[in-house]
Parts: structure tokens; sequence; C-alpha cells
């Protein structure tokens, strides 16, 4: 493969995975779980922090089936008037094959409990640590995905517990 071939094909993979975070955090901010779903495999694992998010406790989620029912619990997401934005930046990939791929990327979360607008401070930042996988049809997906705070408001997350539960 020539230099032009290399140069190309990480531009298409970056511009690939770069629309499928996109599109992640677009579905999530707007509750359109069963949607947010599709974009893992199958056989998907996501790991994330336990609340209340200080300690170094986390859970894996096995399988769409299984990610699927927890978007649709009310305990881990209430049907509340919500807004949220996750702001994405810094992605870097790593080509592991033609269809196989990991990265980092650095998310931003705003979020508020409630109707109309907010202050605008954010809840947390952190990274996804990500592996991806290209289906048959050359859809890129998200085969493993780690969720790592670095930053937690914690007031704000109290705040949005607090008015979650009313």
């Amino acid at each position: 493969m020539s230099l032009a071939e290399d140069r190309a094909a990480r531009l298409l993979l970056r511009a690939a995975i770069e629309e499928l975070v996109v599109e992640h955090s677009y579905l999530l901010d707007r509750g359109r779980f069963a949607e947010l779903v599709e974009l893992y495999t199958d056989d998907c694992e996501v790991t994330r922090p336990l609340p209340p998010f200080t300690s170094s406790a986390n859970e894996t989620i096995r399988g769409r089936a299984a990610l699927r029912e927890w978007y649709a619990n009310p305990a881990a997401w209430p049907p509340t008037p919500r807004t949220m934005r996750h702001v994405m930046s810094n992605l870097r990939l790593a080509a592991a094959a033609e269809d196989r791929a990991s990265g980092l990327s650095t998310w931003t979360g705003y979020r508020y409990e409630g109707e109309g607008i907010s202050t605008a401070l954010p809840m947390a930042v952190g990274d996804y640590e990500d592996e991806y996988r290209r289906a048959a049809d050359g859809r890129w997906q998200i085969r493993r995905r780690k969720i790592v705070i670095a930053f937690l408001n914690q007031q704000l997350l109290e705040a949005a517990m607090n008015a979650a539960k009313s």
C-alpha cells in the first residue's frame, strides 16, 4: 500500500469512527436508546463506574440485549424532563485489522434535570476507551467501551439525582 493509500485509509477510518462516536452522543443526549443500542455489536461489553462515581467500583453490561434492558430501566434512566449534552473531543485511533480498531475519546458531560435552560457547567469529564468492529454490512460498531470519569462536579450530580427522585 502506498503512503497516499495508507493516509486515505486512515482518514476514512477516522471519519467513520468519528461519525459513530458523535451519533452515539446525539442519540444518548436525546434519550433515543433503542437506536443507540444498535450502534453496539451483539456481543458488546460496556464497563461503567457505579454511583456515586467516587470509587473504583464498576459494572460491566454484556451483550446488546442486556444493554437494551439497562437503558429501559427507569431506575437507571428516570423519565424526567432532562437535558444532556456530551461534547466529544480528542479522538485517538489505532487500526488493529481491516475490521477492528481501538480508540480513546474525551467527553464533557452537561446534564440538567428539569425544563428550560440551565447553567452551563460540566457535570463530568472523562474518556471512552473503545474497541470497534466493522459489521458485515460495512458499518462500524462499538464492541467494547469502558467509561472513565476524570473530573466530577459532585454538587451538580447530587442536584440532578435529587431532582430525578422528585
